[in-house]
């Protein structure tokens, strides 16, 4: 008796979705979606320690191959086939982050791109090209103890993104006054109190300086301005917010970050993300491209 066959394609992806699956922490939510034919396969909204939800949510396209060959003279880097402009498109303007998970049936692994992050480091292929060929790193396994953590933060560094040009842009067009400022507050009388205005200043750099180095993995070691304060006014007495010792205090560590956060941010605009600033602010690029690191 003839009876209706299934699709190899149909058993792949049962048998990808649920290796994924199992991957992701049990207390968050895995929403399917129904219409699979635009490039989203689903979400997975994150929840807490505290199993409270957070209302942030990631978008998954789902890949598989029976088994992954991985390339030795490329540092075990993976070419999956290129996919079409258009939904490439889709994904990189897509409000919530898209991330592309290649899964392998074999072994039951699975290895994640982000796919915003790739396209701004590919960004040339992705202008000139009608399809774009991703390239995926061993390293990047979900289905590792690290990789959760991992897919973390490549999640909010893309959420970020808008945010850390606003902020790149900020502190390299205020680099020399950045500079200045901070040389004219080291040193000064220790008792003396700090004006308004300087505070304010010193809040802005102290933010803008804070967010460049966790996204750039730099580190930030400083105390919240807030302590400094509270530490003066133990000192000093509560007459100004903060006093000049303190204040030459943060600004000796916030000199200690400038040409750090600088050489960072002309790697990823003049190297890792070249093609994309030159197209989209060519300007900042071709300043950051003639700077000599340690003017």
């Amino acid at each position: 008796m003839k009876m209706p066959k299934r699709a190899i394609q149909h058993i792949s992806e049962t048998a990808s979705f649920k290796i994924f699956s199992k991957c992701i922490p049990n207390n968050w939510i895995i929403r399917e979606v129904t219409e699979r034919d635009y490039g989203i396969d689903c979400y997975v909204e994150l929840v807490d320690k505290r199993n409270c939800l957070t209302g942030h949510l990631i978008s998954f396209q789902l890949k598989s191959q029976a088994e992954i060959k991985w390339s030795k003279k490329q540092a075990n880097k993976y070419n999956f086939p290129a996919i079409d402009i258009g939904t490439v498109n889709y994904w990189y303007f897509f409000a919530v982050p898209v991330f592309i998970c290649l899964v392998d049936i074999e072994i039951s692994k699975v290895y994640f791109l982000p796919v915003r992050t790739f396209v701004r480091r590919n960004f040339e292929q992705f202008v000139n090209q009608d399809k774009l060929l991703f390239t995926f790193h061993k390293q990047l396994e979900l289905s590792n103890d690290d990789g959760i953590p991992a897919l973390l933060v490549s999640y909010f560094k893309d959420l970020k993104t808008n945010a850390f040009e606003r902020n790149a842009i900020t502190f390299i067009t205020h680099y020399e006054q950045y500079q200045e400022f901070i040389e004219s507050n080291i040193g000064r009388d220790c008792f003396m109190g700090v004006e308004t205005d300087r505070i304010l200043y010193l809040k802005h750099m102290y933010n803008n300086m804070g967010f460049l180095c966790n996204h750039l993995d730099l580190g930030w070691n400083i105390d919240q301005i807030a302590i400094f304060e509270k530490k003066s006014q133990e000192i000093f007495g509560t007459y100004y917010r903060i006093y000049e010792q303190q204040m030459s205090e943060i600004a000796t560590l916030l000199a200690e970050k400038l040409q750090p956060i600088l050489r960072s941010l002309k790697d990823v605009i003049c190297e890792q993300e070249a093609g994309y600033w030159l197209r989209i602010n060519n300007d900042l690029f071709n300043h950051m491209f003639n700077m000599r690191l340690g003017d």
